[in-house]
């Protein structure tokens, strides 16, 4: 009975190590997520920049249509800014799938982090129902044997 309490408190106790290093890693992966995020919206920020840039130049490129030459000069300039765009598009394609990503690791640590609790807390509940049923057992064998004593007293 002591072997199983003592295997069911060190059973307890690496789940409880467990749990610890997954909050761990979970409170990582947040800050990971938190920095991509922030990574993001630097990203959404220069695009919309970019963006009002591009509209701005077809703003000019329209008032100067009567000049050939600079509308041809703007134009590649407009082109190599969609580029710039697609590209910053792309990025930030890629940077929200990571952070998908990484919102699904974070959920799965939850859920691992929920399973570690529940174990540690079936564990717990093991363990206590263990203990009363070896007390049970040890207060009626101090019982039996206070009544042996008695009757050997009376006899």
């Amino acid at each position: 009975a002591q072997e199983l309490a003592v295997s069911l408190h060190q059973n307890l106790r690496q789940s409880e190590e467990q749990q610890v290093l997954l909050v761990n890693a979970l409170g990582t992966e947040e800050r990971r997520r938190e920095n991509l995020e922030d990574a993001c919206g630097a990203q959404r920020a220069f695009l919309q920049q970019s963006e009002a840039i591009i509209n701005d130049l077809r703003g000019e490129l329209d008032s100067r249509l009567q000049d050939q030459q600079d509308f041809q000069d703007a134009a590649m300039v407009v082109e190599a800014m969609r580029q710039q765009c697609d590209r910053f598009q792309a990025e930030l394609a890629r940077q929200s799938a990571v952070c998908a990503e990484l919102r699904a690791d974070n959920s799965a640590l939850r859920a691992e982090v929920a399973r570690a609790e529940s174990a540690k807390d079936c564990g717990r509940q093991r363990l206590r129902q263990q203990l009363q049923r070896e007390a049970s057992l040890i207060r009626r064998e101090q019982q039996q044997q206070l009544q042996q004593q008695l009757q050997q007293q009376q006899q």
